[in-house]
This record gives C-alpha cells, sequence and structure tokens, in this order.
C-alpha cells in the first residue's frame, strides 16, 4: 500500500512537471518579435520588410513579444497598452543603440504597468522623458535623454518596485531622475549631467542599489535621499537600508549628496570638487509640501569614500532643536570611518552645523589632508553653547579631547594619491593611506558555525538581491554573507567559521589591511 501510494504521487510529479513545461513552451511559442519603423502601418505584418507603426506595436504586444525600432524618428511614443509578466516581458529595443530617435511632449509612457523593458531608445527635446507612475519591474537599459522642460524628467511614484535604470544618459533635465517608494530598484552605469535642480532623487525608499553611475551638475546637487513627502508619522516612508557605492560626484555649487535617511551604507564613492561633498541635512516642520522628507537621518554608515578638492568635505546639519515638529524623526549615529579627505578648498573640512550637536556624528579613523589650511580643519557652529564653551574652530586634537567616544583615531597626512588632479585618486605605493583602515566592528561572543553576532552589522549587505553580497573577514577567516539580520545584528555566513569574542570584522581588502579612501592601492 506505501509502495503503491508512493508510486501515486511520483506519478502526479511528473505530471505537473510536464505540464509546467508544456505552458512555458507555449509560451514561448506564442512570443514574436515585431519590425517597427517611423513609415510602418498598422495593416502590416510587422516583418523587417512590412514594418509596424510604433502605434500597432502599443496596442498589440503581449507578454514575451520584443519590437525592434529600426532607425529614424518617431512622434509617437512608447506606450503599452498591456503589461509582460515575469519570465515574459514586453521589450522595445532599437535594431541600432540609440538610433531610433522619440521626439514630442512625452516619449516614454508607462504608468500602472509591469514588466516592459526599453533598450536602446534615445528621446530628446521633449516635456518629460519618461512617465513611469505606478510601474513596477520596469528596466531602461543602454538610453540616452537629453533636453527636458519639467521637473521630474523620468518621473517614477508610487512605484511597485524593480525599477531599473542602467548604462543610460540623462543630459539638462529638472530632477532628472525621480523614484518614490517601495523597494528593490537598480540605478546602475548611468552618466547624469547637468539639470537645473537634482541629478538624482531617491524618496521613500528601501533595499536600493545606486552604484556605478557618474554625476556631474556643477549648478546644482548630484543626488538627494529624502523620506517621503507629507506621509506623515507614524505613517512615514523613509528611505532606508539601502546602498550607495561605486559612484562619482561632481557638484560645484552644491552638495555630492544631499542625505536624510536611516540605515544606509555609502561607500567606495569619489566626492570632488563640490560646495559640499557629504551632506547629512535634517531639517524641516514649517512647510506643509515638503514635510517630513527630512525628519529621519540616523545610523548611516559612510566608509572608504574619497571626498577631493570640496570646500566642505563632509557636512552635519540638523533643525532637530528648534522646531519641535521634528522631535519625531532622529537625527543620530552617522558613522563616518576610514574616508580620505584631500586638497580642501576651505578650512571648514568638517561642519557640524544648523543646531547639530557633536555627539549626534561619529567620525574615527579618517585622514583629512590638510594641504596648506592649516590644523582647525573641524568647524562647530554652536560650540560656543557648551558648558563650558568651545571655540567654533577646532583642530582635529580638541574635538576628540572633548568627545573621544564620537571623535577618534583621525590622522592628518599627506593623502598620496596619483594624481587627483586628472580623476586618478588611487594611492602611490608610498601612501601613508595604505593599510590605515580601522575594522569597522567586532564580534560579541565568541562561536562556531554561520551565524556571528558583531556589535554593528549597518555596515555589511547580503546585496538585497540585486548585487553580489559582501565579502568580510573575520579576522583571519574570509567568509561571504548570506544575510543579515540588522536588528539582532547577526550576521549569517555562507560557510562555517570558528572565531572568538572580540574578532575584528573587516570588508575584504588586500595587503596587511584595509586602505584609506574609495580604492584599495594595486600593488602592496
Amino acid at each position: 500500500m506505501k509502495k503503491q501510494t508512493l508510486h501515486t504521487i511520483e506519478s502526479l510529479h511528473l505530471v505537473l512537471i510536464s505540464f509546467v513545461l508544456l505552458a512555458s513552451l507555449l509560451a514561448s511559442a506564442s512570443a514574436e518579435v515585431y519590425y517597427v519603423s517611423p513609415t510602418g502601418k498598422a495593416d502590416n505584418p510587422g516583418t523587417q520588410a512590412k514594418t509596424w507603426s510604433l502605434s500597432k506595436a502599443n496596442s498589440d504586444l503581449a507578454p514575451g513579444d520584443i519590437a525592434i525600432l529600426l532607425d529614424g524618428v518617431y512622434s509617437t511614443s512608447i506606450a503599452p497598452e498591456n503589461s509582460g509578466m515575469a519570465g515574459m516581458i514586453i521589450t522595445y529595443k532599437a535594431a541600432n543603440s540609440r538610433k531610433a530617435v522619440l521626439t514630442g511632449e512625452a516619449p516614454i509612457l508607462i504608468e500602472y504597468l509591469s514588466y516592459i523593458t526599453i533598450e536602446g531608445i534615445k528621446a530628446e527635446n521633449c516635456y518629460r522623458w519618461i512617465t513611469g507612475n505606478g510601474s513596477g519591474h520596469i528596466t531602461i537599459n543602454d538610453c540616452y535623454f537629453r533636453n527636458a522642460k519639467s521637473f521630474e524628467s523620468a518621473k517614477f511614484r508610487q512605484s511597485k518596485g524593480h525599477i531599473r535604470i542602467t548604462n543610460s544618459h540623462f543630459e539638462d533635465g529638472n530632477d532628472s531622475l525621480h523614484i518614490r517608494e517601495s523597494s528593490h530598484h537598480y540605478i546602475a552605469g548611468n552618466t547624469f549631467i547637468k539639470d537645473g535642480h537634482t541629478l538624482f532623487i531617491l524618496m521613500g525608499v528601501t533595499n536600493t542599489v545606486t552604484e556605478n553611475n557618474t554625476f556631474y551638475n556643477a549648478a546644482q546637487k548630484c543626488m538627494e535621499v529624502f523620506a517621503l513627502r507629507k506621509a506623515m508619522p507614524p505613517n512615514q516612508v523613509i528611505s532606508e537600508y539601502n546602498l550607495i557605492q561605486n559612484n562619482r560626484f561632481y557638484s560645484g555649487n552644491n552638495s555630492g549628496i544631499q542625505y536624510a535617511g536611516n540605515s544606509s551604507i555609502i561607500r567606495r564613492n569619489v566626492f570632488d570638487n563640490s560646495k559640499v561633498g557629504m551632506n547629512f541635512a535634517s531639517y524641516g516642520g514649517t512647510d506643509p509640501g515638503d514635510d517630513p522628507e527630512a525628519w529621519w537621518d540616523a545610523h548611516n554608515r559612510f566608509y572608504n569614500n574619497t571626498i577631493y578638492d570640496c570646500k566642505t568635505a563632509v557636512n552635519t546639519a540638523t533643525l532637530n532643536r528648534i522646531l519641535p515638529p521634528v522631535r519625531t524623526g532622529k537625527y543620530e549615529d552617522n558613522l563616518c570611518i576610514n574616508n580620505l579627505i584631500a586638497g580642501g578648498t576651505d578650512i571648514k573640512q568638517v561642519v557640524i552645523d544648523w543646531d547639530a550637536l557633536a555627539p549626534q556624528f561619529k567620525f574615527i579613523n579618517n585622514n583629512i589632508d590638510p594641504g596648506s589650511l592649516g590644523e582647525k580643519l573641524i568647524f562647530w557652529l554652536d560650540a560656543n553653547l557648551e558648558k563650558p564653551p568651545l571655540t567654533r574652530n577646532l583642530t582635529i586634537a580638541e574635538i576628540e579631547a572633548a568627545f573621544p567616544d564620537n571623535y577618534a583615531r583621525n590622522t592628518s597626512f599627506e593623502a598620496g594619491m596619483v594624481d587627483p588632479e586628472k580623476d586618478d585618486f588611487n594611492l602611490k605605493p608610498t601612501s601613508k593611506c595604505i593599510d590605515a583602515g580601522s575594522a569597522l566592528t567586532k564580534t560579541t561572543d565568541a562561536g562556531k558555525g554561520t551565524v556571528v553576532t558583531v556589535a554593528d552589522a549597518l555596515f555589511f549587505t547580503d546585496g538585497y538581491g540585486l548585487v553580489d553580497p559582501d565579502v568580510i573577514r573575520i579576522g583571519e577567516h574570509k567568509a561571504t554573507i548570506a544575510s543579515v539580520d540588522y536588528q539582532a545584528n547577526k550576521i549569517t555566513l555562507a560557510e562555517p567559521i570558528e572565531w572568538q569574542v572580540d574578532t575584528p570584522v573587516f570588508t575584504d581588502y588586500q595587503g596587511k589591511g584595509p586602505d584609506l579612501g574609495a580604492f584599495e592601492a594595486k600593488t602592496k
């Protein structure tokens, strides 16, 4: 009887597998490739010789279908009427990269749709490049966008998640790329140039990765991170648990990043030629239109960044003490460690501004190359309110003596970069920054296995399913992270190890120890 039951289960299992395979084959068989051109017609079959119009593609493309856009200028928008589905994406792809050119007021309309991919398209001289409100699982790859009149030139509000913007060019917009809400967005390999306000804005997002982008905006800001506007406590939607890494920020007249979010990692970026490199900015309480976008700015980990040729390298600012509504937010525990600061153009390289308190901020094991600026590289606006009062301009030694738990082991020697004026921020073999990095955290107990408890897990990520998880060092052991429990400060590893209490924990490095700044030295 038992054998017969097992045989029946196995038979049903085989039938189910066969059904799934058949459904997959039928779906693949139904997916079609159609050709589109500016002169195509709706009653054509959509072949390369007899092309569809773009309007025909918009109305007829079904899940899994691909529209190949031939070279030329299109006055019709990409505006699909149907969504794709997981494994059966609707795709619009230029036959030749950036040779299919869209014009008009709104060249890409993908509102309340999902599983749509747009690749190799060029859109220019329009009101707004992309309108993608309410959409999810959208991919924009290898596209070129130039000259948009409207704010939020590529606009994704009420997002349903998984917006992927990769290998594309954005130029001369207004808030060029704006993504609100949801999670698992991936912004990578793009170039952003020239914007009337901010090149890239994230608002109320989680588990999102921004990496390997170049931002250049001489007039205003490169990037902003905020909570969602008008979502008042207790229904706030905070940007948190995000990863910003390996980007380059050039913002001549404002901030590289203006940041108001929680529990995120900002690492291995270069901030160059900016008024402020990294701006931890909390504010609000008086503007119903914007509140509470910047009420939360806490528990962020800013490490192994290079900040060069900035008037101010790092600014920490809050209005929490004087605006009572903001007290429902948080401004605390933002930690800067293992960063390299050089080429500053003003003595105020680290600024504690706008009613911020020195103990709300941690500055550990960073190097500030003073150049000709002198020794008083720290500026605290409200230092005179302390008891006993301090001077506003402080040396590293003075602020470390006053607040040893928050400011410690910082140095001020020559950075020793190869040629930062020519954008080569690598370290020379003789640089004192080599192997000068500190451990990020330590284990809190001894143990053996795959689950390690550390003092501070916020430095590390499992990649959110978007990028590779961190490879870390726990003492002499190198291991890959499988997952991170931030609330319990527990890291689950892909393979078991053994460790002792107070064992130092790093991200992976070369040589005897991690280097300061964004780049590990090529030779050690």
